[in-house]
């Protein structure tokens, strides 16, 4: 493992080009392309029911109006047919559009749950938590809002004002010429702005995100921010990031309003070139007063249609950046430590043989050789920072060591699927991570299949049966948010309960006995003797009486683990004083 990796640190940094995007967009759709294609046809016979509108202006001008022929209400009829169409047509597009779009956020959003269930080890605890949930939340919605704008607006009406732009050039070919002749200008100028707001939008992105995830901390954190009185140093670290968002938001809103200013400026512009143009063929005798209105009607759908793509733009850049941030994280993955797939139904054997492992240049473990057979109980004991809790990261296949091997039932750990390895291994840490849920729902956690009388005899193993029999709702009780409602003792004999409701081939327990008074001790050293089926268990504790209570002590000094084959009171003191 290296710490200076960026993926330790940053999983959504680097770059991604724009074909790349584009492809993983287009693989979004898997599925939806056949009503996607339905949607861009009914959006093009949407545009082709505009059409008609502004010709039905000249002729209502030349015919009607002129030469005083009596079809004004078969053109005004007309007209509102059209109207009705356009509108049945829409709706038609739209409840396609919400289908296609809905589903392939979806499928984006499970693609990030499957990622985020994938995260190794060492990237989840070197990344910012708050951070990373803001910006997979927020940049799904950004995403979502882009692709909702580009087939609601910019699709249909760069299909509607492909067709009247033809419908222009039939009436008079001058004025798409004269459009033409400016459209580099307009082009080049709407690239820069385009351009110029990209890194501001990034800018203002990851701020954003930064705030999101601080708010996140200052609730998560609220009780230690308050034991600790530490309010003023916690709105000091906010202010910071509400400063850095109102700074990044006024620079990325200002660079949205001279952006738009340019695109209005440009459409007056351009309204102007067409009334030059249009005038200029009808004192020449190119056009007829009919056509004249037809052209001024026909370049106002243009003009409308021209507005929606413009207005779209910014939600464009936004969601672009977003979709970028979210492709880097699905597909930069770090090779993971392990990658076997052999799906072994355990005995409870493990071993470790000359494992060497550290963290940066410094060497926590040294050769270490253990292993813990079928039923054996054994207890590491060991200074702060010996490299216990590392053993247990390096058994759970967490990291891989730089030499020697893990080994389970005489397979190596590298052969092994450790998701279902890992379903046979329970762990009790020293801060145990209950759910703001029920009591029921933390037990059977990763079990659901478990009924009642499971759960029931898991947690009389655990000595808490009894105190959630007292409860008003016994097990449908709440725990509150990280089990805040318990006292530490009940959430790590929850924790416990949901170890042992698995029953599993090797039970790892890390300090379980901190929050447990005398008679909980007894009643889970007892439990661990009457288990009907006794797991491999390894014991990483400090209390006398449950290091007495195992078959081997093990003690991890300066990366070396030696086993104590003298009184394990003598050898808990050795620990102690180490």
């Amino acid at each position: 493992m290296r710490q200076s990796d960026d993926n330790l640190t940053d999983p959504f940094s680097a770059s991604s080009s724009g074909r790349g995007l584009l492809s993983y967009g287009w693989r979004l759709l898997d599925g939806q392309r056949k009503r996607l294609l339905l949607a861009v046809l009914l959006a093009v016979a949407q545009s082709l029911a505009l059409i008609p509108v502004p010709l039905a202006a000249g002729f209502l001008i030349d015919r009607v109006v002129t030469r005083r022929e009596s079809h004004l209400a078969l053109v005004a009829v007309a007209v509102v047919l059209l109207h009705f169409i356009h509108a049945g047509l829409y709706l038609w597009t739209r409840r396609l559009v919400i289908a296609v779009n809905t589903e392939a956020v979806r499928s984006l959003r499970l693609k990030l749950v499957e990622r985020v269930l994938r995260l190794p080890h060492p990237v989840y605890v070197n990344a910012d938590h708050g951070r990373l949930h803001a910006q997979i939340v927020q940049d799904t919605e950004r995403v979502a809002l882009m692709a909702g704008m580009l087939v609601d607006f910019v699709l249909p009406s760069l299909l509607t004002g492909a067709m009247i732009a033809a419908v222009l050039c039939w009436l008079y070919l001058w004025l798409p010429v004269a459009l033409l002749l400016a459209a580099p200008v307009f082009i080049l100028l709407l690239r820069y702005l385009a351009r110029s707001l990209k890194p501001k939008v990034r800018i203002w992105r990851q701020s954003h995100n930064e705030h999101s995830g601080g708010i996140q901390r200052l609730i998560a954190i609220l009780e230690l921010t308050q034991q600790s009185g530490a309010e003023r140093s916690e709105k000091e670290f906010q202010v910071r990031l509400i400063e850095r968002l109102r700074a990044t938001t006024a620079v990325m809103d200002w660079a949205k309003a001279k952006e738009a200013v340019t695109h209005q400026t440009l459409i007056s512009l351009s309204s102007v070139l067409v009334i030059l143009v249009v005038a200029q063929g009808l004192m020449v005798g190119w056009i007829t007063t009919g056509q004249l209105i037809a052209l001024y009607f026909g370049f106002t759908l243009l003009r409308s249609q021209a507005f929606n793509v413009m207005n779209a733009l910014p939600h464009f850049v936004t969601g672009w950046e977003s979709l970028r941030a979210l492709h880097l994280f699905l597909e930069r993955e770090p090779p993971p430590a392990y990658g076997g797939n052999q799906a072994v139904e355990l005995q409870g054997r493990a071993r470790f043989s000359g494992v060497w492992f550290r963290y940066g240049q410094e060497w926590i473990l040294r050769g270490v050789d253990f292993s813990v057979a079928p039923g054996e109980q054994i207890a590491l004991i060991g200074s702060s920072g010996a490299g216990k809790s590392t053993i247990v990261n390096l058994l759970l296949g967490f990291y891989r060591p730089e030499r020697g091997e893990v080994r389970f039932d005489d397979q190596e750990l590298g052969q092994l699927d450790l998701g279902h390895l890992r379903r046979q291994i329970a762990i009790v840490p020293q801060n145990p991570i209950l759910l703001a849920a029920s009591i029921r729902e933390n037990i059977c956690y990763g079990w659901p299949q478990a009924n009642d009388a499971e759960i029931q005899r898991a947690a009389r193993q655990a000595g808490i049966h009894d105190f959630i029999a007292g409860l008003p709702r016994q097990y449908e009780s709440a725990v509150g948010e990280r089990g805040m409602l318990l006292s530490g003792g009940q959430r790590q004999r929850i924790a416990l309960a949901r170890a042992l409701l698995r029953q599993p081939k090797l039970l790892i327990l890390d300090e379980p006995t901190n929050h447990l008074d005398t008679d909980a001790i007894a009643h889970f050293v007892h439990s661990l003797k009457t288990m009907d089926q006794i797991p491999a268990t390894i014991i990483i504790s400090h209390n006398l009486d449950v290091v007495r209570a195992v078959n081997r002590v093990l003690m991890l000094r300066d990366g070396l683990l030696s086993e104590e084959s003298f009184v394990a009171g003598k050898a808990m003191r050795a620990g102690e004083e180490n």
